[in-house]
């Protein structure tokens, strides 16, 4: 494009010179302005999108010079954009592995989480570094940062505290929060993160169901005690006595009656059925039946 304008520009010069010298001159002269417009525009004045900052570096001493926001922004000498940073939500992902407990044992813990870039807020001392991480390695840094931040949370916790209801919500705004005071300095905006599913051992989650289960059973035999005890209370105390009476008769009979069996030995006669006998306090009796 740049040679076409300029070939453009070569061919109205020559045409001016053949008219007249003055035209030539005027010709000219219109030519340099708007050559030097178009010089200014394409090199000193910068367009920077929307939901975008960009690094601007100092070509001749080789440093970082400044951030830009979004909008039109006049380049001073020797100033040149090397990269863009996004200003938009971005998502880091990953699974931190090998993350102990305070028992020592190993955990394997997925996480996400949703952040923002603001360099325009960085502190004069740590630009330059902020320059050098925003633009291409913030998911980096991120993932570096998440599975120190879970070492040292979950270090400090038994497996038991792990596996208690609540313990996910705790651990995410424990997270966040350490995140926050590490990478905030670098113009990071953490606005949510989520921890995943936890990964144990096999022969942990064995021991974790068996003590699940025992708990459940635990639990049903709490509330059908519970359930019996308030029906107790319901009866009366004539009702109570009768129900003492009919469990005192009912091991009685267990413990005194007794069921004989008589066999018939001669052949072709019908068997007799069982005699019954038993005592009953002071009295006692015999129940015999036999067929003709």
């Amino acid at each position: 494009m740049t040679k076409l304008l300029a070939f453009l520009t070569l061919m109205i010069l020559i045409t001016a010179v053949m008219i007249s010298p003055l035209v030539a001159v005027v010709t000219a002269c219109l030519l340099i302005i708007i050559w030097a417009g178009w010089a200014v525009s394409h090199f000193f004045l910068l367009s920077v999108p929307e939901l975008t900052a960009v690094v601007v570096q100092h070509q001749a001493e080789q440093r970082f010079a400044r951030f830009l926001p979004s909008g039109q922004h006049w380049l001073r000498p020797f100033e040149q954009p090397t990269a863009n940073i996004s200003l938009s939500s971005q998502t880091a992902t990953g699974k931190a592995v090998g993350i102990q407990t305070s028992g020592g044992l190993p955990l394997t813990i997925a996480w996400s989480v949703s952040y923002k870039l603001e360099p325009l807020r960085v502190q004069a001392d740590k630009q330059v570094k902020a320059a050098r991480t925003l633009p291409q390695k913030s998911a980096i840094t991120v993932e570096m940062h998440m599975g120190n931040v879970l070492q040292h949370i979950v270090g400090e916790m038994a497996l038991e505290a792990m596996c208690r209801p609540g313990s996910h919500r705790q651990l995410e705004r424990q997270v966040r929060q350490q995140l926050a005071a590490r990478l905030d300095s670098l113009g990071f905006n953490f606005s949510r993160v989520m921890i995943g599913p936890v990964e144990m051992p096999a022969q942990v989650q064995v021991a974790l169901a068996a003590a699940h289960e025992r708990r459940l059973q635990t639990e049903l035999e709490a509330s059908a005690l519970t359930r019996l005890h308030e029906a107790i209370h319901q009866f009366s105390d004539k009702d109570m006595a009768r129900l003492l009476e009919l469990e005192r008769i009912h091991a009685l009979g267990q413990r005194e009656w007794v069921a004989v069996y008589e066999k018939q030995s001669v052949p072709n006669q019908p068997v007799a059925p069982p005699r019954w006998s038993g005592t009953n306090g002071h009295h006692s009796w015999e129940l015999t039946s036999r067929n003709a």
